[in-house]
């Protein structure tokens, strides 16, 4: 429908997601993958992480792309004001998130910013506030559509890191075997420094417990 997020907007909701190359499951459980690329609404099978690991980074972004124009014209199709940048995508952030249907309905967001309530739909990006780990993506969110750009810090995307396959030689709860299995793995794995790759929470998500 012509109008696309910003790099900007891109790069922050690229931080918010992470990028991760092997299939994990999200906040809800669901298999997931690159940037939050939804595989299906249940948790992930062998054969997704054989068919969904992604190959490098670049992949990731690619699948990223593609997935955007489906959010972006949610937006452009579900509001009926005039937005500015900053505005905008951070709708397409929320929608990325809250999922097209999600943020249609939104009264709290979409209803109140057709009427022309711009900050009470600002305000309203803290409503959907479930699960609680969201709620800082919330106000990053929220503060970036009220915050027109050039008045906010700049953005950079996650760099992928990768931890020491050591982080278990101290799982003593753990079979040798599969220890020795999930080392290979660690080691082959990347991670963002914001995923927490290192715990052992994080750890069990990804390889499915």
């Amino acid at each position: 429908m012509g109008r696309h997020i910003t790099e900007t907007g891109a790069q922050m909701l690229t931080a918010r997601e992470g990028v991760r190359l092997v299939p994990y499951h999200d906040s809800k459980g669901y298999c997931t993958t690159g940037i939050g690329h939804l595989i299906a609404h249940r948790r992930c099978t062998p054969a997704d992480i054989q068919q969904w690991t992604l190959p490098n980074r670049q992949a990731a972004i690619d699948l990223f792309r593609k997935d955007l124009v489906t959010y972006e014209n949610a937006v452009l199709e579900a509001v009926k004001v005039p937005l500015t940048d900053n505005q905008f995508d951070a709708l397409v952030s929320l929608c990325y998130n809250i999922g097209v249907n999600g943020f249609k309905s939104s009264k709290a967001v979409t209803a109140r910013l057709n009427t022309g309530d711009y900050e009470g739909a600002a305000t309203g990006f803290m409503q959907w506030n479930k699960p609680p780990e969201i709620i800082g993506r919330r106000r990053s969110e929220m503060n970036q559509f009220r915050t027109p750009y050039g008045n906010q810090q700049p953005v950079s995307g996650p760099q992928l890191v990768r931890g020491p396959s050591s982080k278990f030689a101290k799982a003593e709860w753990l079979h040798p075997v599969f220890r020795e299995r999930l080392e290979r793995l660690y080691d082959q794995v990347p991670f963002t420094n914001k995923s927490g790759g290192g715990s052992r929470q994080r750890q069990a998500e990804l390889y499915n417990d």
